[in-house]
């Protein structure tokens, strides 16, 4: 069999005996832009901290210090914004073998090999349920349902075959779930304060694509703004709608400040006024928390965990529907007090554990 590792990109180093070798493994890594890459990412870096990590998934340029890597060659499968990469059976064999436990971070093509083999190498795995698989696949693929129900049994198999899942929420009646509560992290970037009150900048960070729906959060300021200029929308990301997204501003009139996809887009977000995230399926929905570590107040569409740390008028603002979000953007706008007092509950409801230390807590939590 034709092996399919990347040439380059790895950042070897020997493992160091008397500590627990971890391999973490993704189907999507940097430059992806979606938040379960940065989540395997960094929490390959926390982890590395005190266990000795492998990391098995696509090429990428950014792999922490200390951490090795076994990079797949992307294929043509998945998203425009998410390449699947192809699984190279006998490397992730290798890796599997040479672990004393597995970490998957999303049940896609390699995740799900190294699931299979982990089981029959009774090595103990641990399965991060970042999304519903269904719901990615027919944001992504409307065109073809039948995929995703095939992909809503390969999540259904790969979350009984591991040893422990970690879910968002609820573990949904699997048996060998835990659950896991994400707190607001701890960040030193607390809101600046913003510019002329004339301009109220509402601002966004994350993958441009279907399901977040940043159309929605568009016709929103047409509707508040009437055209007056008043609002500008601070984005900071791209993905496969980009263009659309922003041909949709012109048409309406809404000014628009793209960011290109960062590595740190909080320096940008903590100089804007208002947060939202109209996204109509999440699950931790990491950007709102860096958005609430941020210190800004946040209006979120109420999906997925976000009810779970934001208390609609304490620490943010809840909304359900589409019509309901304009009406809430111009009331936090029209107010001053009203943002400081909900900026100052986001900084409250933060603790001082990051949200990649949470993760890779509960990674190993299996053997604690």
């Amino acid at each position: 069999m034709t092996s399919a590792i990347a040439p380059g990109n790895t950042n070897s180093g020997r493992v160091v005996p008397d500590r627990r070798n971890v391999l973490l493994v993704t189907d999507t890594l940097p430059p992806d832009p979606n938040g379960v890459a940065l989540i395997a990412l960094r929490t390959a870096a926390a982890l590395a901290q005190r266990c000795s990590v492998t990391l098995l998934g696509p090429a990428c340029n950014d792999i922490p210090r200390g951490v090795r890597h076994i990079p797949m060659k992307r294929s043509f499968l998945g998203t425009q914004d998410v390449r699947l990469p192809v699984p190279a059976f006998h490397a992730i064999y290798r890796a599997v073998a040479e672990s004393k436990e597995v970490v998957v971070h999303t049940p896609g093509l390699v995740g799900t090999v190294a699931i299979l083999m982990a089981r029959r190498l009774q090595k103990p795995t641990t399965l991060f349920l970042h999304n519903d698989y269904r719901k990615l696949i027919t944001f992504a693929v409307p065109w073809a349902p039948r995929l995703a129900d095939i992909g809503a049994l390969v999540e259904r198999w790969a979350a009984k075959a591991a040893s422990r899942v970690i879910t968002a929420g609820e573990p949904e009646g699997r048996l060998n779930a835990h659950r896991l509560i994400v707190r607001a992290p701890y960040y030193p970037y607390p809101a600046t304060a913003p510019g002329c009150e004339d301009v109220v900048t509402v601002s966004y960070h994350g993958r441009v694509s279907r399901e977040k729906a940043l159309d929605v959060t568009i016709r929103a300021l047409a509707e508040v703004d009437k055209r007056q200029q008043r609002y500008e929308l601070m984005l900071v990301g791209g993905g496969s709608l980009l263009s659309e997204v922003l041909v949709l501003a012109e048409s309406l009139e809404v000014r628009v400040r793209n960011i290109k996809w960062c590595e740190e887009p909080r320096a940008h977000l903590s100089a804007s006024h208002i947060y939202v995230t109209a996204s109509r399926e999440e699950t931790f929905s990491i950007s709102t928390l860096e958005a609430l570590g941020c210190g800004l107040p946040v209006i979120a569409r109420a999906v997925g965990c976000i009810p779970s740390y934001i208390e609609h008028g304490r620490n943010g603002l809840l909304f359900e529907k589409d019509e309901e979000l304009p009406g809430l953007i111009a009331l936090l706008a029209a107010d001053p007090s009203l943002r400081a007092r909900i900026a100052a509950g986001a900084l409250s409801s933060t603790v001082r554990t990051s949200i990649w230390d949470q993760f890779a807590d509960a990674s190993v939590l299996v053997h604690d």
